[in-house]
């Protein structure tokens, strides 16, 4: 039984164990949750739907030997004879969470999360970073596998036609080079009204920056996060810029693109991994960090950091290759100790597998 942000689709780390589970799928029989029906015509061939909070979703939940979750499941019983793994949403980050801010989140959802916490047969990881970020701060002192983030086994495994396929579905050319600007959502950005010049990225200085310094014809696109992702029209953006907001897979979009642009998202430590350019561009930092605590010290990343779009521009332009790849590596390797090799969905099912013969 597998499910995502609460039911909200197909994605994510427990979309990639499903999809190596149906390689071989006559030995199990997949079940995935979803809010609707709609949602429901998104899964794929050999994975059967069940609607969120229904009566066939607990028992689902009282029956199946393995329940496979991004995010806390509230106050379900799990047997002796079940098989929780949670694959969490978030791995290396910039915005603290869980016990990290816990006087933030409300009585009720730590009781929820030590709850959950549990029940947690194994906690996957993709770095020794997050290894121990979820030790300190995850209320869990089970079993940590860290074989890597499946949803990331794409950026190793991925072909061209299948990168050229992705740009199809999103009206892009293949020979195109992508920007990605991703930033994330603020906690007053709650009506059309909002102030959201936050996201005030220059297209056309960038991309022009960007064409100079690396060659070739580039195209922008931007995706909102879900939390704001009813706001993306609001952004008066240029006609030639692609809106993916509402395209289901974030790691499809980060392995088309050349290059990618965020605030304060952790979708920047992913994209990292494939060592190509990546910047910070944050307008409101200091405002930020008043409101929500960070681990790191953006400013002190190897991802050149801009509060403006004039240094942004700086950046690209002045952009030195074989320096930043010496900082990627350095970091990635020794501050974070990344496992990702492309392997961690079959290594999570051969995990699942061993558990089942039990």
């Amino acid at each position: 039984l597998a499910s995502s942000y609460y039911g909200k689709g197909y994605g994510d780390n427990p979309k990639y164990i499903v999809n190596e589970l149906l390689k071989d799928s006559s030995e199990h029989k997949l079940i995935w949750v979803v809010n609707n029906m709609e949602l429901a015509k998104t899964l794929p061939d050999g994975v059967a739907p069940c609607i969120n909070g229904s009566l066939k979703h607990i028992y689902h939940l009282t029956t199946a030997k393995v329940w496979i979750d991004n995010c806390r499941k509230p106050f379900f019983y799990k047997k002796k004879n079940q098989f929780y793994i949670q694959t969490w949403h978030g791995d290396i980050g910039l915005k603290k969470g869980e016990k990290d801010v816990e006087e933030h989140l409300g009585k009720a959802y730590v009781d929820m999360a030590m709850n959950d916490s549990k029940n947690i047969d194994i906690v996957t990881s993709s770095a020794r970073w997050f290894t121990e970020t979820t030790r300190r701060n995850f209320w869990y002192d089970g079993e940590i596998f860290e074989c890597g983030y499946p949803r990331r086994d794409l950026f190793f495994n991925s072909k061209e036609d299948f990168v050229n396929e992705i740009k199809g579905r999103l009206g892009i050319d293949p020979g195109a080079r992508i920007l990605f600007y991703a930033p994330t959502f603020r906690k007053d950005q709650k009506s059309e009204d909002t102030d959201f010049s936050c996201y005030g990225l220059d297209w056309e200085e960038v991309l022009s920056s960007l064409k100079r310094r690396f060659g070739g014809e580039w195209v922008g696109m931007i995706r909102l996060h879900p939390n704001v992702s009813q706001f993306s029209s609001c952004l008066n953006l240029p006609s030639s810029i692609v809106d993916a907001t509402q395209y289901p897979d974030m790691q499809e979009l980060m392995l088309i693109s050349d290059c990618m642009i965020t605030d304060y998202s952790s979708s920047l430590f992913e994209f990292g991994e494939m060592m190509r350019p990546g910047f910070v561009f944050a307008l409101d930092y200091d405002d930020y960090k008043k409101d929500r605590d960070v681990y790191f010290n953006l400013q002190k990343l190897p991802f050149p950091f801009a509060s403006s779009n004039e240094a942004l521009m700086g950046f690209i332009n002045s952009f030195n290759e074989e320096v930043y790849l010496k900082e990627m590596n350095t970091f990635y390797k020794d501050t974070l100790g990344v496992v990702d090799t492309g392997t961690a969905s079959k290594q999570i099912v051969e995990r699942i597998k061993q558990e089942m013969k039990k």
